[in-house]
C-alpha cells in the first residue's frame, strides 16, 4: 500500500498532536501546516538561508526545524540537500509536493432489483 503526502501528514499530526496533549500543550510541539508549507516554498525557491535564519523566517525553533526537514526527508521521502555555499537548503531532483484536496468521482448509483 502506498501512501501519500497527505497520509503521512495526517498521521504524523494525529499522533503529534497526542504526543503534545501528553506533554501538557507545550504549545511548541504542534506541528503547524502553514509552517510547513512556508518551509517548502523557501526550500523549492532556494531562499532559505542558514538553519538559524530559516527558523526564524517561518517561527520556530531550530530543534523543531529539524524536526520538520526530518518528516519532509524520512517519511515523505523528499529530497531535500543544503548547499553551504549558497547557505541555503534545496531539492535535489525535480518534483512537486501537492498539498490540494483532489474530490474523487462520485460512485454512479447501482440499482438493485
Amino acid at each position: 500500500m502506498s501512501f501519500s503526502i497527505v497520509h503521512y501528514l495526517v498521521i504524523f499530526l494525529f499522533s503529534w498532536d497526542k504526543f503534545a496533549f501528553q506533554t501538557t500543550y507545550k504549545k511548541n510541539l504542534n506541528m503547524n501546516i502553514d509552517k510547513m508549507t512556508h518551509l517548502i516554498y523557501l526550500v523549492k525557491t532556494e531562499s532559505t538561508g542558514t538553519p538559524k535564519e530559516l527558523s526564524q523566517k517561518i517561527q520556530l525553533s531550530e530543534r523543531m526545524l529539524y524536526n520538520y526537514l526530518k518528516i519532509l526527508k524520512v517519511k515523505i521521502h523528499a529530497p531535500i540537500c543544503y548547499n553551504s555555499i549558497k547557505n541555503t537548503y534545496y531539492f535535489s531532483e525535480p518534483g512537486t509536493l501537492n498539498w490540494e484536496w483532489t474530490p474523487q468521482k462520485a460512485h454512479s448509483e447501482v440499482f438493485v432489483g
